[in-house]
């Protein structure tokens, strides 16, 4: 399954029986550089493992995009603060 973030992709890998996929973290700098890759992030999600790609710097995330977030307006705490963005886009 491959969902496109605009200029990020996100892949999810299903690796075979035997796979060693504490590889693919431990490697990840190297494969990006020698794919050349403006990022390429393995993360879990739940179980499942994922890969964040992008071929261009990524440049939608602003200060301002996440003020503006639907997970800041909606959030019921008292002082709120965005940290950053998930590798999915979702503001932390």
């Amino acid at each position: 399954m491959t969902i496109n973030r605009g200029e990020k992709l996100i892949l999810t890998v299903m690796p075979k029986k035997g796979t060693q996929v504490g590889k693919i973290f431990k490697r990840a700098s190297d494969i990006n550089a020698t794919l050349q890759f403006s990022l390429f992030q393995p993360f879990y999600e739940g179980t499942a493992i994922r890969i964040a790609v992008a071929l261009h710097p990524v440049r939608d995330y602003s200060l301002l995009k996440m003020l503006n977030s639907r997970e800041f307006r909606n959030n019921k705490m008292r002082l709120c603060m965005p940290l950053g963005y998930t590798m999915r886009g979702s503001v932390l």
